[in-house]
């Protein structure tokens, strides 16, 4: 194998594990509002859920095609709304000719006592003009449903904030779950079919058996123990701004660690890809000179080491006179004769 296909492997490695960390499937968006700011100032959300004044608007998308909204309010935070709330929910981004599946799970609304006309109530908007108000009490053990095949439903929350309630711990509240549903793929495994023999009611298969129900009624078989029903759904008794906060640090936190461990995975490959490229690209002009050079000197060092050194003076052969010490001597005092001879002749 050689680099490229080296590279080419650990780059395929690297995309396949960031986009299984970066693709994480949420089932259902829950959407629990804050009473304290509800349809009072402009903000923006995540892609999913942005709002305008008094108007909240839904994409619901391929990451996202289910949401849970639930709000809650006292009589306190009823007197500080003074306007009526939009919900619009599209599901263009999931699919051009999807529905949507709605379901209130659970709803407490004003109304008066002897002729039920409604104080506080919501109008649903589907199927392009078809309108419904309802108010009034759902329980746990009932559900109401309603199904919309072009795409966008419009949920309109009036309250009358000028109306007191009978007692100080009285409270409305509602709560709804929005699924977007599809053609029936041809793929089955991903896909749930919520209405038998009708191949456009194809919701994710993934919220099957997740304590919610998505299908409309009568079917409701995405939850065959639950049936019809929502008790399993829960609402918290109030809005906790301290679990608020609570929470937003903890995505913060969740997100500062995913990054981290983004850049340390890819840290990781790029030394890694470093490496093996060292490894199996040839060396360089300056390195292969750099090793001659070394070589060389190591030749000539060992040469050096190998040459012979000359011997020593103490292993010299002996003199003439150590050799023949009389013959030595006799031509010493010949020497001495003759130049005594030569000093007396004149």
């Amino acid at each position: 194998m050689n680099t490229k296909n080296i590279f080419s492997f650990l780059y395929f490695i690297v995309i396949t594990i960031l986009n299984g960390s970066c693709q994480q499937y949420y089932k259902v968006e829950w959407l629990e509002l804050n009473p304290a700011n509800f349809c009072t100032q402009q903000r923006k959300l995540i892609s999913l859920f942005s709002t305008k004044i008094n108007k909240y608007e839904i994409d619901l998308n391929r990451a996202y095609s289910a949401i849970v909204l639930s709000l809650k309010f006292n009589a306190t935070q009823v007197r500080k709304i003074k306007n009526e709330c939009k919900f619009v929910i599209n599901t263009e981004q999931f699919d051009k000719n999807g529905g949507i599946y709605l379901n209130i799970l659970k709803m407490k609304l004003r109304q008066q006592k002897y002729s039920e006309k409604c104080i506080d109530s919501i109008q649903i908007k589907y199927n392009g003009n078809i309108k419904q108000q309802i108010c009034g009490t759902i329980s746990n053990n009932k559900l109401t449903s309603y199904e919309d095949l072009t795409g966008k439903l419009k949920i309109s929350l009036n309250i009358d904030s000028s109306v007191p309630f009978l007692k100080d711990d009285d409270f409305i509240e509602f709560q709804f779950v929005a699924t977007a549903f599809k053609h029936c793929s041809d793929k089955m495994d991903k896909d749930f079919n919520c209405k038998p023999n009708n191949a456009k009611s194809c919701i994710d298969k993934r919220f099957v058996n997740d304590s919610i129900v998505n299908c409309i009624e009568p079917y409701c078989n995405d939850e065959p123990l639950l049936g019809c029903t929502s008790s399993s759904v829960y609402i918290t008794d109030s809005f906790d701004e301290n679990s608020a906060n609570e929470n937003i640090v903890q995505i913060f936190l969740s997100a500062v660690t995913s990054l981290i461990l983004t850049m340390l995975t890819c840290g990781t490959f790029i030394w890694l890809i470093y490496k093996i490229k060292r490894c199996c690209s040839p060396p360089s002009q300056q390195q292969t000179q750099t090793r001659r050079r070394r070589r060389h000197n190591t030749e000539i060092v060992s040469t050096s080491e190998i040459s012979p050194s000359a011997p020593p003076k103490d292993d010299l052969p002996p003199s003439y006179s150590e050799l023949f010490p009389s013959v030595a001597a006799a031509a010493e005092q010949s020497s001495v004769r003759k130049q005594d001879d030569s000093a007396e002749t004149p």
